[in-house]
């Protein structure tokens, strides 16, 4: 491995003796996914560091904060914070429709600790069909390092509650849904179901529309008179008829005065 590649690597291979003998759970890494109704995703992840691991693993990870950097755009970017007890590194990645573009965290981690193994290549399936999507999310985070060097969770937030989940706790207000990682490998499982309102509603309106038709004319030909009332309004339209014109014959007799 050249010097370059130490650089890179340092976090993991050069530092963790020190973080075994005098770290450990100093080093906290919280993964937030969010995904809204149309797929799209926001991953926040925030590597908290107290102090007095930085001034040990502060070369390290500047050199991470550095090969990070030189990734920001329009969907992704960092910042870090400093306290007087902990350095904060906020990395949030943002992935546009989840269905077709699947998210990659083998270089989303600030320390390259959690790396997250899908089966089959994916983060979400998504089985579309005209009236619902229903998402399944199912893979392992399996952590690079011993544990007992990190506090690690898992958070992921879905627009609806799960129909199904194996988290350790969740807010089913927000629809969030948290895992503690706990072993070196661990399964995440979880799947919901969407309602394509777009589809239903364009069912709905033609049916709504058909039935307002039908119903009009109901009432038309329940209003349209029948023919024994046509013919009886026939019938006393020659007769006023009549009477007008019997009622007009003495004044033409009549001679003009002059």
């Amino acid at each position: 491995m050249g010097f370059k590649g130490l650089h890179k690597k340092a976090f993991l291979f050069v530092f963790m003796p020190f973080l075994a003998l005098f770290l450990s759970g100093c080093i906290t890494v919280d993964e937030y996914i969010s995904i809204d109704r149309k797929g799209n995703v926001r991953i926040e992840e925030y590597t908290k560091i107290r102090n007095e691991a930085m001034q040990m693993l502060e070369e390290g990870i500047n050199n991470r904060i550095d090969e990070l950097n030189s990734k920001k755009g329009s969907n992704f970017y960092m910042e870090k914070t400093v306290d007087d007890t902990n350095t904060t590194v906020k990395i949030t990645k943002i992935i546009h429709n989840i269905q077709k573009n699947d998210i990659d965290f083998q270089d989303l981690t600030m320390s390259n600790v959690v790396k997250a193994k899908v089966d089959g290549g994916r983060f979400v399936d998504a089985d579309k069909s005209f009236f619902q999507t229903k998402y399944d999310i199912d893979f392992d985070v399996v952590l690079a390092e011993d544990i007992n060097y990190f506090d690690t969770s898992f958070t992921i937030k879905i627009p609806v509650s799960a129909d199904s989940c194996n988290s350790v706790s969740s807010d089913t207000k927000k629809h969030a849904y948290t895992w503690t990682i706990t072993k070196p490998r661990q399964n995440i499982q979880l799947s919901y179901t969407t309602i394509n309102i777009l589809n239903i509603l364009l069912c709905i309106i033609p049916l709504i529309l058909l039935i307002s038709g039908g119903v009009v004319m109901v009432l038309k030909i329940k209003n349209k008179p029948s023919k024994a009332e046509l013919k009886a309004d026939e019938a006393e339209k020659d007769k006023t008829s009549e009477e007008e014109q019997k009622a007009d014959e003495p004044q033409k007799d009549k001679p003009s005065e002059e």
